[in-house]
C-alpha cells in the first residue's frame, strides 16, 4: 500500500516505530510532526507522547477538513496510526493523503503509517517516558493479546 509521488505534493508511506522514535526525540523534527491516533476504546493503555487521538468515526464525520487543513500549513510529516496498523490506521491516512491532494497540492507533507501501530511502538518504548505516556501494562496487555510486554 505504498504510493509515493515523484512530483511535489503529499505523499503516503510507513514509517517504523525506530524512525518515529528518533523524529519526537528530535525537537525540530518533532515540532514539525504531527501524530494521530484513531484509537477509540482501546486507546486507554497508553499514548505516544505529543499525539492527538481523534478515534476514527469522529474524524471521518466532521475532523478531517480541520485536522488536514492544519497539517497542510504546519508539518512535514503526520504519522497516523491504530493499535497495529491495520484497518483503522491506513484507511485514515489514505483519507487523510486524498484530502490533502485535493485540497492542498501543492503542500509536501508526508502522511506516514505507523508500522505495527501502538502495539509495536508500545512494546518497543513503553518504558520510555519521554515517547510513551499512561501506559498501562496489564490494558495493554488485554488489547494487543500478549501473555506479558516485560
Amino acid at each position: 500500500m505504498t504510493f509515493r509521488e515523484t512530483k511535489r505534493g503529499p505523499t503516503l508511506d510507513y514509517i517504523s516505530p525506530e524512525e518515529l522514535h528518533d523524529r519526537i526525540t528530535d525537537p525540530e523534527a518533532k515540532r514539525r510532526t504531527f501524530i494521530l491516533d484513531v484509537r477509540d476504546q482501546d486507546a486507554h493503555c497508553g499514548q505516544i507522547v505529543g499525539s492527538t487521538n481523534i478515534p476514527m468515526t469522529h474524524l471521518m464525520e466532521s475532523c478531517l477538513p480541520f485536522v488536514a487543513d492544519g497539517i497542510a500549513k504546519t508539518c512535514d510529516v503526520a504519522v497516523v496510526h491504530c493499535m497495529m496498523s491495520q484497518v483503522r490506521g491506513p484507511r485514515a491516512a489514505n483519507r487523510l493523503y486524498q484530502y490533502l491532494q485535493q485540497k492542498h497540492p501543492q503542500c509536501s507533507v508526508q502522511v506516514r503509517i505507523l508500522t505495527g501501530g501502538f502495539a509495536r511502538f508500545g512494546m518497543m518504548y513503553h518504558e520510555d517516558k519521554t515517547v510513551v505516556k499512561h501506559f498501562v501494562p496489564d490494558d495493554f496487555e488485554a488489547d494487543v493479546g500478549l501473555n506479558s510486554i516485560v
